[in-house]
């Protein structure tokens, strides 16, 4: 593992589940007095990013980042599939998953960013929200070219020769015309209708970063055309200067006809936010970023949501609108006749495992976690998600657990009809799915 800044507690990379994978590891001691208190996910005591027990054991859940936890020590936390000597394409999860329009909406949750922190130095490759955000938000704007960019009136300062046009700004008229001898000039504020507006200005200036940014890291492209897709949008953008004053986003205002703009200027913000306001920055060979967090557990959510959606469509049923029951919220309902099934997403590599034991009718059993199987219990005696289904109550309803295959790669078409037993429960079931790896990192 290369070698990380000084400022990064114990030198080390952490893991997801630290204590799962190395039950033993102990920080040494006085390296950290007093304890600091836990780094929580949005501020949610039940989501716990980084901790540090009283016996120096380390405490953390489904998140990845980097954050401070003492003013002069930082920590960094990586996928815990990483241990497995390859590197896992975050970038292509979220590729796969928001690349049906209809999943942008759900992205929101996925990463928290502390923009009020001091950043942290860290090495290019250990960058995980930069790619994250570019992803997000040329897919975004693709949205908008696509549906067309907004037009709207907006504000022009001009110069004439003998004429007036809308108002005559007097004291600049006088200041840099006539006390120079050009009594013909004049200086007028007028509007114009057109592409040239604060929203598209916005967009255009952080299209300007992240041009720069993706012709400094070339390596971005492998599994994901960045290239064809910015080539693809930014000639929309041609009438559409990128001198703009950041501030003037204030006050702009959405239209719900143009309703992808308030994400796109979103992103676009932090885009701009994230390299400091500063172009230069999207070049640095190692880059300083804002403490962030990304919420692994959802990024699987979405990235198995987008594999379903490519197989089956609108008979994947996902989110409050469409999924919620009386009890709770399911990850996803297939309603395919004949097929119907509650589904739920857990990123655990446990449903890899077999029960430790020399039995060999155990073979067919599996290692489960009995909290996941009581939920989906109780989700499949859930009336209105049965009425959902269209089943009905003499009928015991399937549950399926997809869960990340141990070994990356490459993931098939996804097909349920592949599930596999988990022989301990009645309809009950489990299936695999490879999460893509990074081909190269070669710059």
């Amino acid at each position: 593992m290369a070698e990380i800044a000084a400022h990064f507690l114990a030198r080390k990379i952490f893991y997801e589940h630290q204590s799962y994978f190395d039950r033993d590891y102990r920080l040494p001691e006085g390296i950290i007095f007093p304890v600091p208190p836990p780094i929580y996910f949005m501020g949610d005591p039940k989501s716990v990013c980084f901790g540090v027990g009283v016996d120096g054991q380390i405490e953390n859940s489904y998140y990845i980042g980097a954050d401070w936890i003492k003013p002069d020590l930082a920590v960094y936390v990586e996928a815990k599939i990483n241990r497995k000597g390859e590197q896992l394409n975050l970038l292509r999860m979220l590729f796969e998953a928001i690349k049906h329009p209809e999943i942008m909406e759900h992205v929101e949750g996925l990463y928290e960013i502390k923009w009020d922190s001091p950043v942290i130095r860290i090495r290019q490759q250990q960058d995980m929200l930069t790619p994250l955000l570019i992803l997000q938000f040329l897919q975004m704007v693709k949205r908008i070219v696509r549906k067309g960019l907004k037009k709207s009136y907006y504000t022009v300062v001009n110069e004439f020769n003998g004429k007036i046009k809308g108002k005559l700004n007097l004291a600049e008229t006088i200041r840099r015309n006539i006390s120079k001898g050009r009594i013909t000039k004049t200086s007028c504020t007028y509007q114009e209708f057109g592409f040239n507006c604060t929203e598209n200005k916005i967009l255009k200036k952080a299209l300007h970063f992240v041009q720069r940014y993706l012709a400094a890291h070339p390596y971005l492209n492998a599994g994901i055309a960045f290239t064809p897709l910015f080539n693809y949008i930014l000639p929309a953008f041609d009438q559409v200067d990128e001198d703009v004053d950041i501030r003037e986003s204030r006050s702009v205002t959405f239209n719900p006809f143009y309703r992808e703009y308030q994400s796109a200027i979103r992103l676009a913000l932090d885009i701009i936010k994230r390299f400091g306001y500063n172009l230069n920055n999207t070049v640095a060979e190692e880059p300083t970023v804002p403490p962030f967090w990304i919420d692994m557990s959802k990024l699987f959510e979405l990235y198995v949501l987008g594999l379903l959606r490519d197989n089956y469509g609108k008979e994947i049923l996902y989110g409050k609108r469409e999924a919620k029951g009386n009890y709770g919220l399911p990850d996803f309902l297939l309603t395919l006749k004949d097929q119907e099934m509650i589904i739920d997403a857990k990123y655990k590599l446990l449903y890899n495992k077999l029960p430790k034991t020399e039995s060999e009718e155990d073979e067919v059993h599996s290692r489960y976690a009995i909290d996941n199987i009581r939920q989906l219990s109780a989700y499949a005696r859930d009336a209105k998600i049965n009425h959902r289904l269209g089943l009905f109550e003499n009928k015991i309803t399937p549950c399926l657990i997809i869960y990340p295959h141990e070994q990356l790669g490459e993931q098939p078409a996804i097909d349920l009809t592949a599930k596999k037993k988990i022989g301990q429960f009645l309809e009950f079931y489990k299936l695999p799915v490879k999460l893509p790896r990074i081909i190269s990192q070669n710059k």
